[in-house]
């Protein structure tokens, strides 16, 4: 006969500090700097529009340029690779996309794969929540990694988007602009 609280033998009240020590351990090593590059919180605003056709080479035809202001100001543009619905029927217009955003800011350029979702149904409201996962950079932001989360809305009427950003970059570049050195 089991007693309340136990399953398999073990009581939950012995198994709950085993589980949550291990949750705080496990993030430990994601946080550790092991390589000496430094990393920088960033954040702030964007707005983009949608490029015209002639300009997005997109395989489902959806592409944006805008602007960033805050910790990265500068440009980007965002081209995405793939479109599926949600297929939620509590939420019809849900749709999950990928893509690929560059982003030219702090006098180099960052390159990061973009996943997010965005409400497209007519009577939607067209937020959008995506994570841009930095995987490189260029012109002195070589080496360059990192992550920016964006909330904001699509214009179901003008495809403008807008929003805030927050991230981190990492990278010996970031180290260097951020203390002054370059």
């Amino acid at each position: 006969m089991r007693t309340r609280g136990t399953r398999y033998g073990l009581k939950l009240a012995h198994v709950a500090p085993l589980l949550l020590g291990g949750l705080l351990i496990l993030p430990l090593p994601a946080l550790a700097d092991d390589d000496g590059a430094g990393c920088r919180p960033v954040s702030g605003r964007y707005t983009a529009n949608p490029l015209p056709p002639s300009s997005c080479f997109s395989p489902v035809g959806f592409c944006t340029a805008g602007t960033l202001t805050g910790g990265l100001h500068g440009s980007y543009t965002f081209t995405m690779s793939s479109a599926r619905s949600a297929e939620e029927p509590t939420a019809p217009g849900m749709t999950f996309y990928t893509g690929v955003s560059l982003v030219e800011a702090l006098g180099g350029s960052l390159v990061g794969t973009d996943t997010g979702t965005v409400d497209l149904s007519p009577v939607g409201t067209g937020r959008q929540a995506a994570l841009i996962t930095l995987t490189g950079g260029a012109e002195g932001l070589e080496g360059t990694t990192g992550y920016l989360t964006l909330v904001g809305e699509l214009s179901l009427m003008t495809g403008e988007v807008q929003g805030r950003y927050s991230g981190e970059l990492c990278g010996p570049a970031i180290q260097d602009r951020h203390s002054g050195r370059r």
